[in-house]
């Protein structure tokens, strides 16, 4: 179908004056649209990755828990894989939090700040963001 699209918009005879030229570039145009691809990024994108956490903001009961989430996404909103993250607490004792599985429990009535990190040796930590957990 894309040959015989082409074929309309290029001039009949093979190869003719531009032609291939003009074949061969709506070809690349047309294979990149229909992959979702662009050539040129949008002047609102960059490298950076959005992150998410979630919950960002929650209020939770004393002896309840949940597991909180890292999520990363490209400009183009296609979600990524990221390195491993770690859970740390900035006040221990109102919450206990899993540094592995980001599992956090409340223990007291309080506020408390979790912070999502991705470890990275000699280069320090990358602070993904930070949780704050309400218990009541």
């Amino acid at each position: 179908m894309e040959d015989v699209l082409l074929s309309a918009l290029c001039c009949h005879s093979k190869c003719a004056g531009g032609c291939c030229m003009v074949r061969v570039f709506l070809g690349v145009a047309l294979a990149l649209g229909l992959t979702g691809c662009t050539l040129l990024s949008s002047p609102s994108c960059s490298t950076e990755l959005e992150v998410t956490l979630s919950p960002r903001d929650t209020t939770i009961a004393t002896g309840t828990s949940f597991t909180a989430a890292v999520e990363t996404r490209t400009c183009g909103g296609h979600q990524t894989d990221h390195p491993p993250t770690t859970w740390l607490l900035e006040e221990p004792g109102v919450v206990a939090v899993d540094s592995t599985s980001g599992k956090v429990e409340g223990l007291a009535t309080g506020d408390a700040k979790v912070d999502a990190v991705q470890r990275r040796g000699s280069l320090g930590d990358f602070s993904f963001g930070t949780l704050t957990v309400h218990v009541r």
